[in-house]
């Protein structure tokens, strides 16, 4: 038995001819969303002139979806009305109601007040979409806006799928603004998204989507700070031929690359390019993760000393050790390296890009010399 538990209703008027559809109140919508079965809300509207279309049964990021249409034509997909159920774990999550003219979406918005409702901060949302059609499938720019006319969305379409740029704007939810997306779609499919802050100006992470496959994808996952961004590759795990859930992939990204307890249908990790860059867009750290293990040739760079230092490294062990210049010639002098979690400076003695000589290592707060090492030709004496 399902458990009544607090709803919330998109409404999206579509903007086509002005043709009648079955028109449902708000009160019907809220019971509706508060039968104890999927059954029953199908007998109710099944009385109302409403024909069962289809359901789809979700996954752990997608919720199981039973859909209702009202004089569905019998040649094409196109309906006067639908009318969607969403479940997740046996329980009603929302419903979506999508009529065709402006006198259905009228009846829900003028009853608001007296069924009970308030529009605030933190309760429904209303919104509805316009755009054109060619063929029946939705083509070019389509925009969405909220019950008060200012614009939320603005989608691309071609040949009926996602295409090109689309801007989800911040919007007052649940008592916090939602972080303004952009994202970049090929043919149906995610390939970009970029988050920006609730105020929309500055980026704060980055997705790029690439080398998809029937059972995963790759994935670049960039955040950025004042002082610079960290970027590194990862694989996700898809199940066969799944599409990629574009409206709540950051949510999916992290539960799926997580340390938490999953299932076999969940996997995610590291697996490619690591990078670090400052703030003035040079390179810091670069390297390749595989899970958590350092693996391949790595590169650390320390600018105020003109040096880099290259290291090749198996399962996160370091095999051997280069100083070379920034230019890339090799390095002679006495390198300094602070390791400031431990308090100890390190003075390493370098000739022709190898150790040699003694590598010192000093307390920083003490400025004591705590221990000597002795190298030559880049071998441990």
């Amino acid at each position: 038995m399902m458990k009544k538990i607090t709803s919330y209703f998109i409404l999206t008027i579509l903007c086509c001819s002005s043709i009648y559809a079955q028109k449902l109140t708000l009160t019907d919508l809220t019971s509706l969303c508060s039968k104890k079965n999927w059954e029953e809300v199908n007998q109710t509207l099944r009385v109302k002139g409403w024909e069962y279309h289809e359901s789809s049964k979700g996954n752990t990021y997608q919720y199981n979806t039973i859909t209702w249409s009202y004089e569905k034509s019998r040649y094409d997909n196109k309906a006067l009305a639908w009318f969607y159920l969403f479940t997740y774990d046996g329980l009603p999550n929302k419903i979506t109601y999508t009529v065709h003219n402006q006198d259905s979406y009228s009846i829900i918005q003028k009853s608001i007040a007296t069924a009970g409702f308030k529009l605030t901060d933190s309760g429904g949302h209303i919104f509805y979409q316009k755009g054109n059609y060619i063929k029946d499938k939705r083509e070019g720019k389509w925009t969405e806006y909220d019950e008060d006319g200012k614009v939320t969305a603005t989608f691309n379409y071609k040949n009926g799928e996602l295409h090109g740029e689309a801007v989800c704007e911040s919007i007052l939810y649940c008592g916090q603004y939602t972080p303004k997306e952009k994202k970049q779609f090929k043919d149906g499919k995610l390939t970009e998204l970029i988050v920006y802050d609730s105020l929309g100006t500055n980026t704060t992470s980055k997705y790029e989507i690439y080398d998809e496959k029937y059972n995963g994808y790759k994935c670049r996952y960039t955040r950025y700070y004042k002082d610079g961004f960290i970027s590194q590759e990862y694989w996700l795990k898809k199940s066969n031929n799944e599409k990629i859930n574009h409206d709540c992939f950051e949510q999916m990204f992290w539960v799926t690359t997580s340390d938490l307890p999953k299932n076999d249908e969940i996997e995610g990790y590291a697996d490619g390019e690591h990078k670090r860059f400052n703030a003035n867009n040079q390179p810091i750290v670069t390297g390749k993760l595989h899970k958590k293990d350092m693996i391949g040739l790595w590169t650390f760079y320390y600018y105020d000393q003109n040096v880099k230092i290259q290291s090749n490294y198996a399962q996160s062990k370091q095999t051997d050790e280069k100083y070379l210049k920034l230019n890339g010639g090799l390095y002679s002098g006495t390198f300094v390296h602070y390791d400031n979690e431990n308090g100890i400076k390190e003075e390493r003695k370098i000739k022709d890009g190898l150790r040699n000589g003694k590598t010192a290592y000093i307390d920083i707060e003490t400025k004591k010399t705590i221990n000597k090492e002795n190298y030559k030709n880049g071998v441990l004496k």
